[in-house]
């Protein structure tokens, strides 16, 4: 601000120094050997002279999980049958001393669950939206998809041919043909997807579905003792740091196929809301489902993110990491890559599921925050669920979530939608005080 009002009483040659000295620094960062990747042999290139002193301004740093924090090249590492938790690894050293690595092998391997097994790889290869190239490779909209379709190519069970109509796939050796009658894609707010697909030798329909456990929990038809093993299970899988989803289906008799179809297909031509026409139209198909099992897909750590993280904290910027895992998986990502250390204290906004509890709990925290002495090491947990009770026309509720993260040394905010996403960089970025100034230029967003 000085500059401003007083640029007439500066000499002109003190910009040029200023300049110079800017010019200097980009030559320093462009040299250095620590901003080297030799895998792809590119230095760093700073592209602005004022690059050092703009990011010395920058106070929160947002970054998405997967892609930025994480490499974005799923695994299928573990699967959950029946309650029973299997190691993918572990089940392939044991297949390879059989024999018979058919379909025999798996079944008398898995013995009670030998049914079940069937039925979750034959959802997990015919449950997506995956073509085959004609060298073999696997083309997918989404690397979850590509890892399960992979995943299940371990098991013998392989998807040969995908078009518009048809799917033929091979369940441990055996070749099938399915029609492909319907597709109900996913997005952001389903959550899931599901195929209607017509076995062409039986004449057998089936609805093929899987997503978010969240989502697709309701959906799928459980007793009390098995709502809670599945619950044991996504505890324990997302206490990994493991990506999990519900896979489920259920057969349908042929009169209830043509009726669903018929009403499919005037969704399909509708002229106005027909994206909601299409998903409402889905949602009476997915219902009362057989839960089949869950997936558990790893996806690791970028090359040093613990370590950037470490000395972005430690210059005393503040590191929101928005994400649509569940919140133990979320918790256990923010720990392996140093969001939180052991000792960390945790602001808890989650499993709120009204608007009062919502304003209590963030009444506790805050007061937490402001009235006891600093905790350079506390952080901010926010789940949707609870972010959705959040009045964001309320003044007072703004200023105590924005001091709450400000007081934080991270936030990791989970389960999110990309609009609450988009509530949080706004909540931040207009409330911030001196005013938070974008920077859209670098890797992470940040402000």
């Amino acid at each position: 601000m000085f500059f401003l009002l007083y640029n007439n009483f500066i000499p002109i040659s003190l910009y040029v120094t200023i300049e110079l000295v800017n010019v200097g620094q980009a030559f320093l960062i462009q040299s250095d050997q620590q901003l080297y990747r030799k895998e792809l042999d590119v230095a760093c290139i700073v592209r602005s002279s004022n690059l050092v002193q703009e990011l010395g301004m920058v106070s929160n740093v947002f970054s998405d999980k997967t892609g930025t924090l994480t490499r974005n090249e799923m695994n299928l590492v573990k699967f959950v049958i029946n309650g029973n938790l299997y190691d993918i690894q572990a089940l392939e050293n044991e297949t390879e001393k059989s024999i018979d690595p058919t379909m025999n092998a798996y079944m008398q391997r898995f013995g009670s669950d030998s049914q079940g097994f069937y039925e979750f790889f034959r959802c997990l290869i015919t449950c997506h939206t995956v073509v085959r190239e004609k060298n073999g490779t696997y083309r997918a909209e989404s690397p979850d998809e590509l890892a399960l379709v992979e995943g299940a190519g371990r098991y013998r069970c392989e998807l040969f041919e995908r078009g518009s109509k048809e799917m033929e796939v091979s369940i441990f050796g055996e070749k099938i043909t399915y029609e492909v009658l319907a597709v109900n894609p996913f997005n952001a707010d389903r959550k899931r997807m599901s195929v209607l697909l017509r076995d062409i030798k039986t004449d057998t329909y089936y609805v093929m579905c899987k997503g978010a456990d969240n989502i697709m929990y309701p959906l799928c038809a459980m007793s009390e003792a098995g709502k809670q093993r599945v619950d044991t299970n996504l505890l324990d899988l997302a206490n990994m740091g493991l990506r999990t989803l519900i896979v489920a289906h259920k057969e349908l008799a042929k009169e209830e196929a043509f009726e669903w179809l018929a009403g499919y297909k005037q969704a399909l031509v509708s002229t106005t809301n027909r994206e909601e026409n299409i998903a409402a139209q889905g949602a009476k198909l997915e219902l009362n489902m057989k839960l089949l099992g869950i997936t558990a897909i790893e996806d690791r750590l970028q090359d040093e993110v613990p370590e950037v993280i470490a000395d972005l904290t430690k210059a005393g910027i503040i590191v929101w990491m928005l994400t649509g895992d569940k919140l133990e998986t979320a918790i256990n990502i923010g720990r392996s890559c140093n969001l939180l250390l052991p000792d960390t204290h945790l602001h808890m906004i989650a499993r709120i599921d009204t608007p009062e509890m919502f304003a209590e709990v963030l009444r506790r925290e805050y007061d937490a925050i402001t009235k006891e002495p600093i905790n350079p090491n506390a952080a901010l947990v926010l789940d949707g669920p609870s972010f959705v009770h959040f009045d964001e026309e309320d003044p007072e509720q703004r200023a105590m979530l924005l001091r709450i993260g400000a007081g934080s040394r991270s936030v990791i905010a989970c389960r999110l939608t990309p609009t609450q996403k988009r509530e949080l960089v706004k909540l931040v970025k207009v409330d911030t005080v001196p005013a938070a100034v974008s920077y859209t230029h670098l890797t992470l967003p940040t402000i």
